[in-house]
């Protein structure tokens, strides 16, 4: 799964528990015993779901860092070749660039 599909994902997720959240306060008080137990049990799978929710945010935030800094320590312990590599994607970009330019 790709990053974007993550977040986008995510931010479902966070979306269906507050609209659950908030359709879950709106069911009123006075609609029996057996309603108030189901309301208790909802509230709480949703606060289990913001945490686990949450949780796996604070996750990929920190394998997001991980990486970021594996990449720095990779680009400074070979500065040449990663010059030569970014100079040759710039190089390959320009390429496919310049020849849509002509097919258009």
């Amino acid at each position: 799964m790709q990053e974007s599909e993550l977040r986008s994902l995510v931010r479902e997720m966070d979306r269906m528990v507050t609209d659950t959240e908030r359709l879950v306060r709106t069911v009123t008080n006075d609609a029996g015993e057996e309603v108030s137990r189901a309301r208790a049990k909802a509230q709480h799978s949703l606060q289990a779901a913001r945490t686990h929710l949450q949780g796996g945010k604070l996750r990929a935030w920190r394998r997001a860092h991980e990486l970021a800094v594996s990449a720095e320590q990779r680009v400074r312990s070979n500065p040449w070749r990663t010059l030569g590599i970014a100079a040759g994607i710039g190089l390959l970009a320009g390429v496919i660039m310049s020849r849509q330019k002509q097919d258009a």
